[in-house]
């Protein structure tokens, strides 16, 4: 992440739409980020140890993948043209159907 600013500041100023895969990336001006929810992946990671400390054998435990995800937009950024310009398409039933959320930063 140490790119992170150079990164949204050239795609801002070549109003080139990007997403990131992480939340951090919109938190500090990016446009937007569509990812599992790291927070939710911790929680499971933490499961698992607890297993594995209960005396379960690490073979025996399936591996999962993400269930949770986060769909987040900048929309300080998303309006200051961050977007690629044109209009703003509605969103599909997918989109409604994940964990929302739009986090508004002074980009």
């Amino acid at each position: 992440m140490n790119e992170t600013p150079r990164v949204q500041a050239l795609a801002l100023a070549a109003r080139i739409p990007a997403i990131y895969g992480t939340r951090e990336y919109p938190e500090v001006g990016g446009l937007m980020s569509y990812g599992p929810n790291l927070p939710d992946l911790y929680r499971r990671a933490a499961e698992f140890v607890d297993k594995i400390l209960r005396g379960a054998k690490p073979a025996d435990i399936p591996v999962e993948q993400p269930t949770k995800f986060d769909f987040i937009i900048n929309l300080t950024t998303a309006k200051a043209g961050g977007g690629g310009g044109g209009a703003r398409p509605e969103p599909t039933p997918f989109q409604t159907a994940c964990n929302e959320e739009a986090v508004a930063t002074g980009a």
